[in-house]
């Protein structure tokens, strides 16, 4: 049975969650994959304050947020602050969009306010991203586009959909036929 320190997940898994998410990895999949880890892995550090990545995964960690690995050995427990000279938490990842929010000259609620707003875009377009990629691959894979994605991308064009996803359509469709046209590699 979990003891209640099992369940209540720890500062290294709060960090974790936070600074994937600053990141755009906003699944535990997603991160998994990243890590080349199986999302379970992910998912039992993140809910877990006694569960910790072995020093071999906090390396992946480190490279893949571009973080020096001594404060995530800290963090997650590996060993005490004061043996690597470290005492602060590794810092979260902070987009340049957050940082301008962060830098705006504006009252602490309109602060608050440009938060909520890019959060919820960053949502959206990372919703947009998603559909997009099942639209390309669909796509490839019919050899051509079935009929509910050519009513998306209707509706995407009606709704002011910016050009450049329409420009990543064609591309990726550009790209894909490039790829038809080259002759098949033989095997010896």
């Amino acid at each position: 049975m979990p003891t209640d320190a099992e369940e209540t997940p720890g500062q290294f898994a709060t960090w974790l969650e936070s600074t994937a998410q600053a990141l755009g990895y906003t699944s535990d999949s997603a991160l998994a994959k990243a890590l080349e880890v199986k999302q379970s892995t992910v998912s039992r550090w993140k809910r877990s304050a006694t569960a910790k990545p072995s020093t071999e995964h906090l390396l992946r960690i480190s490279k893949l947020f571009r973080i020096q690995l001594e404060p995530l050995l800290v963090l997650s427990g590996h060993v005490p602050a004061d043996a690597v000279g470290q005492s602060e938490m590794p810092p979260a990842a902070v987009t340049a969009t957050e940082r301008q929010i962060a830098d705006a000259e504006v009252p602490d609620e309109v602060r608050e306010l440009l938060r909520r707003y890019w959060d919820a875009r960053t949502r959206e377009e990372q919703s947009r991203l998603t559909d997009l990629i099942a639209l390309i691959i669909d796509a490839r894979a019919a050899e051509k586009v079935p009929a509910h994605h050519v009513r998306t991308a209707v509706e995407l064009v009606e709704t002011g959909v910016e050009s450049h996803v329409l420009g990543t359509l064609l591309q990726a469709r550009e790209a894909y036929a490039g790829l038809k046209r080259r002759p098949a590699k033989t095997r010896r």
